[in-house]
């Protein structure tokens, strides 16, 4: 199996343009949520001095059921977002199959 090298990033751009290709996001998606033209999310992911807003972040998170933490300080390496992104994954999975006593009644 081939493994991607290991990217570091230094702003928000950065996991940004990394989330958009490792899941697969569709650019005109988040150009509609942030309410910008598609070209401009282009040019977004080729900046790197953390031009992106908290409000933007939430919003992406949020519309893409990412958790916000990718987006923490001490989150530094595209091998941290993908251990949070499968970490969520996880625990999505066993809330979904737990048991509730309630409707098993």
């Amino acid at each position: 199996m081939h493994e991607e090298p290991i990217q570091h990033f230094y702003n928000r751009e950065e996991k940004v343009s990394f989330l958009i290709d490792h899941l697969k996001l569709n650019v005109k998606d988040i150009a509609n949520l942030w309410e910008v033209q598609s070209n401009y999310i282009s040019k977004l992911r080729e900046q790197s001095h953390n031009s992106l807003r908290t409000m933007h972040l939430y919003a992406f998170t949020g519309a893409f059921n990412i958790p916000f933490e990718v987006f923490d300080k001490t989150v530094k390496t595209s091998t941290q977002v993908i251990d949070i992104l499968e970490e969520q994954k996880k625990e999505k999975r066993e809330e979904l199959f737990s048991k509730n006593e309630q409707v098993l009644e």
